[in-house]
């Protein structure tokens, strides 16, 4: 099986972006960053579960809470109950681009939701 492995961008509470890597095998995201890797398990809904985990993760193994600067965190990301469902929370839509995305892409129409 080949992984690729993806850009990933963290930000700090700062604001400051931390840069690393990302990569999906399965329902497993894994997160390399600062030379440390963390495993995300999706369980049926990725989306919910990286997005409440990344933050105590981080926390725990890097003294600090950081958050995505990515799809799932942009004000256009949209993800329907039957898209969940059937994309086990993996990928959404892109409301600017009107593209399926994951969770962890980033593109230049980029905006923090306020969610």
């Amino acid at each position: 099986m080949t992984v690729r492995h993806f850009p990933l961008h963290l930000f700090r509470e700062s604001g400051e972006i931390i840069e690393g890597d990302w990569s999906l095998t399965d329902e497993v995201l894994t997160c390399r960053v600062a030379n440390i890797e963390m495993k995300f398990e999706g369980d049926g809904d990725l989306e919910m579960k990286f997005s409440r985990r990344l933050p105590l993760v981080s926390d725990d193994i890097l003294g600090e809470e950081l958050n995505l600067k990515g799809c799932m965190t942009c004000k256009y990301f949209k993800m329907s109950g039957l898209a969940r469902d059937m994309g086990r929370g993996q990928r959404g839509r892109c409301l600017v681009n009107s593209t399926v995305v994951e969770l962890c892409d980033l593109c230049d129409e980029y905006a923090q939701s306020e969610r």
